[in-house]
């Protein structure tokens, strides 16, 4: 169904259809609107061009909307490859680009992401504006990035203790894990040796199974050792003590010789 130019009383018209009236007070409107083939004109003036046009400062603009998508779903409001397709826009209004999602999104496999980048200060200063604001990242001159420790209630470390631990291996986590650091007394006048095991309490055999971590407790000492890197247990951590550094050794220490605290995660 094509449009008609519009008549002499400026009312544009269509085939078997009643007229349409712009009313001549509205000077922003155009008098008349025309359709034809391969063109859209308001009076004299195009309202659609080609690609690749100049803009010019008569140029008569159409209102364009996005359709709003909270979270975007792949392919959504998409027809097929090379087909004109419509904006999405989030809840305020921001029109969502390849590779944004929402806080709290699931990942999809395949889906693009934006590449980051951090500022680089060899100095750290204060420079992260207003609480509340958005700020930048900074990296040292190696491309680390600066941060500040700060304690928190959650998410520290776990504690495994015993206050007697001998040559019966004792397990201080049943999985994979890493070690942080551990505390250790020798209440003894006589050396003790603690040695740690990657694998679990029935997979350990203290004096048969190789310690992959051998520690020599001094007599009459004690010691706590925060470890500045953690030390990785791929299949689970076990704790024991004995009397002699051979890996063979199976010396059993007094009742209460030795104590331990490993901490882990």
């Amino acid at each position: 169904m094509a449009y008609k130019k519009s008549n002499a009383n400026g009312q544009a018209t269509m085939a078997n259809s009643e007229p349409i009236v712009i009313a001549s007070d509205q000077s922003s409107i155009p008098a008349s609107i025309t359709i034809a083939a391969g063109a859209i004109t308001a009076g004299a003036t195009s309202i659609a061009t080609t690609e690749d046009t100049a803009s010019s400062a008569a140029d008569h603009l159409v209102k364009v909307a996005q359709i709003r998508l909270d979270v975007p779903v792949s392919g959504a409001n998409l027809s097929a490859s090379g087909d004109y397709t419509q904006f999405i826009a989030d809840s305020f209004g921001k029109t969502w680009i390849a590779g944004s999602v929402p806080e709290d999104t699931a990942h999809i496999a395949g889906e693009p992401i934006l590449q980051g980048g951090v500022r680089r200060i060899d100095t750290p200063a204060t420079s992260a504006g207003t609480s509340g604001d958005w700020a930048t990242m900074d990296a040292s001159a190696e491309g680390a990035l600066w941060a500040t420790l700060t304690p928190t209630t959650t998410g520290g470390c776990t504690i495994f203790k015993s206050i007697d631990i001998d040559e019966t291996e004792e397990e201080v986590k049943a999985t994979a894990g890493n070690m942080y650091g551990y505390y250790f007394a020798n209440t003894t006048a006589s050396a003790r040796y603690l040695k740690f095991y990657n694998a679990t309490a029935a997979n350990v055999t203290v004096g048969t199974t190789t310690p992959v971590i051998t520690l020599y407790l001094p007599p009459t000492s004690a010691g706590h050792i925060g470890l500045p890197f953690p030390i990785g247990f791929s299949t689970a951590i076990c704790v024991a003590a004995t009397t002699g550094v051979a890996d063979s050794d199976t010396g059993a220490p007094g009742a209460s010789d030795c104590l331990v605290m490993v901490y882990y995660k």
